[in-house]
């Protein structure tokens, strides 16, 4: 504002003039750029740009965990739909990744429809590095880069099981690559509308829902084992089926209507000693069952055998079978000895209460003597496996299972498990 004076008049307020408006603007504009600085720089959320990263971990980690409650696993098996209900809230809460997101939902289309895979990845990449107006295509490589890691760490993570449903623990990680990926990009000079963004979420989490669990491309793994037993006082043969992930057996009642659930406690000694682990993880199977079948037919074979020789506190255990064995041992072991072996590990008890032995020999035929000294009573569990050797009851059981239940087994082979006591 200016003070105006004429001729006999008083002083009075008036406009200001032109230049002084446009200057007074300009400062405003500089002190609004100051205010927003790198130190406080906010987003069109009214959120401070640091607190984004952790917006972005959470938002996919909820995601996924909302996933894993309804449909456990369904993401696996949905593709690109799926697998964006955890991508997309990143880009939502991020400020302005909407194009980003829309060219990246495009190249996996393209990708899907005409089974290019990643191939454009490094081509993207080159280009983002060379032309900063390209940023967005680097970020799209990142997210299919954590796409690919989806693709495998769920199989890898499916052999071994998990103690946590796999939808949280990659949504989780997903969030996290999301959340250190946005921090290495610039600011975009327009937000993405949030109703879109929310809208597609919707459906996208309503199509991941809605989609099967596994599908034959996908499926789902499992561990089949024929086994035979000899509990010392009982025999017994039949079908042991693991499942390795955290929908467990779901939709599988059909090919197993006549299973019994395995009823031993993962956390004590006595299923290590009663079913044959190929390796030992009973602490993060839930939901195997077994079913009855003839004894396994060993291709003419010699079964394994197992025997016991106490002198006071020494226990000989002669152990005769395939290659890949394994002996469990209960009891006060204070130390054991290999034949052949000068320096054997010292023996370590697991927290099942358990000692485990892996023995292999590289031969079809293998044998070993231990010398055990144990103060008390001693129980021993031979497990005997055989790879490569399958059987008519695996395979009709393969036969009734659904086509999303097939080809990705972890194993199907024929097990044999021996326990005495001393």
């Amino acid at each position: 504002m200016r003070l105006v004076a004429t001729l006999n008049r008083p002083a009075t307020l008036g406009p200001p003039p032109a230049t002084l408006r446009r200057a007074s603007a300009s400062g405003e504009v500089v002190r609004r750029r100051r205010a927003g600085g790198a130190g406080s720089r906010g987003t069109a959320a009214g959120l401070p740009e640091q607190e984004l990263p952790i917006l972005c971990r959470g938002a996919a980690a909820a995601f996924g965990a909302v996933l894993s409650l309804l449909a456990p696993m369904r993401w696996y098996a949905g593709g690109v739909p799926a697998a964006l209900v955890l991508f997309l809230p990143p880009a939502a809460f991020c400020g302005g990744d909407g194009d980003a997101l829309a060219l990246w939902s495009l190249v996996c289309g393209l990708g899907a429809l005409f089974n290019i895979g990643a191939a454009y990845a490094a081509c993207a990449a080159v280009l983002g590095l060379l032309f900063r107006s390209l940023r967005p295509v680097a970020l799209v490589v990142w997210i299919q880069i954590a796409h690919t890691l989806l693709g495998v760490a769920v199989p890898l993570l499916g052999r071994v099981g998990s103690r946590v449903p796999l939808d949280a623990a990659v949504g989780a990680l997903v969030g996290i690559l999301a959340g250190l990926i946005r921090t290495l990009t610039p600011p975009w000079p327009r937000p993405p509308n949030k109703r879109v963004c929310f809208s597609v979420l919707a459906g996208l989490l309503v199509a991941a829902c809605a989609a099967p669990a596994f599908t034959a491309a996908r499926p789902k793994r499992l561990a089949l084992q024929h086994v035979s037993r000899d509990m010392e006082i009982s025999r017994d043969s039949g079908l042991w089926v693991i499942p390795l992930d955290g929908s467990r057996l779901r939709g599988l009642g059909r090919a197993l209507g006549r299973a019994t659930p395995v009823a031993c406690d993962k956390a004590r000694p006595s299923c290590y000693l009663e079913y044959p682990w190929f390796f030992p993880f009973a602490d993060i199977v839930r939901g195997d069952v077994w079913l009855d079948a003839p004894p396994p037919d060993l291709a003419g074979d010699k079964p394994a055998s197992l025997a016991l020789a106490r002198n006071g506190d020494e226990v000989d255990v002669s152990v005769e079978g395939p290659s890949h064995m394994h002996v469990v041992l209960r009891g006060d072991v204070r130390s054991w000895s290999f034949a052949g072996v000068k320096r054997a590990p010292e023996p370590r008890r697991r927290a099942e209460g358990v000692y485990l032995a892996q023995l292999t020999c590289g031969r079809r035929r293998c044998s070993f003597r231990i010398s055990v000294r144990v103060d008390g009573p001693l129980e021993v569990s031979l497990a005997a496996h055989r790879p490569v050797l399958t059987t008519e009851a695996l395979e009709n059981l393969r036969r009734d299972l659904p086509p999303w239940a097939v080809g990705a087994e972890w194993g199907k082979f024929v097990s044999e498990l021996v326990l005495r006591s001393v």
